[in-house]
């Protein structure tokens, strides 16, 4: 017996069949993706209730693979070549504890963030790490530690630890250590400490 003649049996009749469904996808790299989609259809006396279920929910199904599709194509972990992981060994990458940080935003989407290390339990003077980038990058960076309560421009002391590795050479061009060759440090990521 189908559910369609179960509820005739009781003396009531469908009128409408909605089906809903929800998909989240989730990678440590990028948070959480999800879509959403119910359908609604009116339904005749005579109508199969099951088939129109059935073909309702083949649609939800369809629609939320293909608005999922190239999420989670992203999601995926990159690709290494054997040429990449020669050159960037994991022991060039270091740490750092991060005790504040500072965002601000400059004209034509560009932030600036200032990680300042924990020396002694307080925030150092000066930022142990410099990363500029356009919003979507930033966001990108910040996305695991964020706290949705937070504004740009922001200051504020933190727990978290920096991952770098040390970039090109330069020479320093101002303060005691003028004329000194240092390495820019690129920021590889951010944690909770």
């Amino acid at each position: 017996m189908t559910s369609q003649e179960d509820i005739k049996k009781l003396g009531g009749f469908v009128s409408k069949v909605t089906v809903s469904a929800e998909r989240k996808l989730w990678s440590d790299r990028t948070g959480s993706h999800g879509a959403a989609l119910a359908l609604e259809a009116n339904v005749a006396t005579d109508a199969d209730i099951d088939t129109l279920t059935a073909a309702l929910n083949a649609y939800v199904e369809a629609y939320l693979g293909r608005a999922l599709g190239d999420t989670a194509e992203a999601l995926r972990e990159p690709v290494v070549s054997v040429a990449e992981t020669a050159e960037e060994k994991p022991s060039d990458v270091e740490h750092v504890a991060i005790k504040k940080f500072k965002l601000t935003e400059e004209p034509g989407d560009k932030f600036v963030l200032l990680l300042f290390p924990d020396i002694d339990g307080k925030p150092g003077e000066w930022p142990e790490l410099r990363y500029n980038a356009n919003k979507e990058s930033m966001w990108r960076m910040l996305q695991s530690v964020w706290d949705n309560d937070w504004k740009a421009p922001i200051e504020h002391e933190v727990s978290w630890i920096a991952e770098y590795t040390l970039g090109k050479e330069y020479t320093k061009t101002q303060g005691k250590n003028k004329g000194q060759k240092a390495r820019y440090k690129d920021l590889r990521g951010i944690h909770t400490g």
